[in-house]
């Protein structure tokens, strides 16, 4: 977070953020004095508990997440892992098949936790470089597995 927490207090003008908040938390036991606060939610190529409990999904961790935001906040998030590139960790955090099932199931479980517009597409690999993570530019060129991209809407 050091890296970003410079660029954050530059100048506007430069590319700062004043209006930037980092947090080092767990997603289950976020800071109360953030209930409310985020106009947008994103959550770039998570990994371990924070990818299965967005895929399973967990309610409590959803319900954690939308608590976040005020009515209208944007949640964008981007993930993705492999059955052929990523098995141990699949079956590890006991990942589902990223299916058209499974996808109407996500929708279901996010509106239940508090969002709505719930809409899941494929983001291309050449898509993640523009997600600005040194982790999305090595994912670019590795081995291929699927990513999914999920933008979704606090309920007002």
């Amino acid at each position: 977070m050091r890296k970003a927490s410079i660029q954050a207090a530059r100048k506007p003008k430069r590319g700062g953020a004043p209006n930037v908040l980092f947090v080092r938390a767990s997603v289950e036991a976020l800071p109360e004095a953030l209930t409310g606060v985020a106009d947008e939610i994103t959550i770039h190529l998570p990994w371990g508990s924070l990818l299965a409990a967005l895929v399973r999904p967990d309610p409590e961790v959803l319900s954690s997440i939308a608590a976040l935001g005020r009515p209208g906040c944007r949640l964008r998030a981007v993930f993705g892992y492999s059955e052929a590139s990523d098995p141990g960790e699949q079956a590890r955090l006991e990942l589902p098949a990223l299916t058209a099932a499974h996808r109407a199931a996500l929708r279901r479980a996010y509106q239940a936790a508090g969002f709505e517009g719930v809409a899941l597409a494929p983001v291309e690999r050449a898509e993640l470089a523009a997600l600005e993570t040194s982790w999305a530019r090595r994912l670019r060129f590795g081995q291929d597995r699927t990513y999914l991209g999920l933008v979704a809407r606090r309920y007002q």
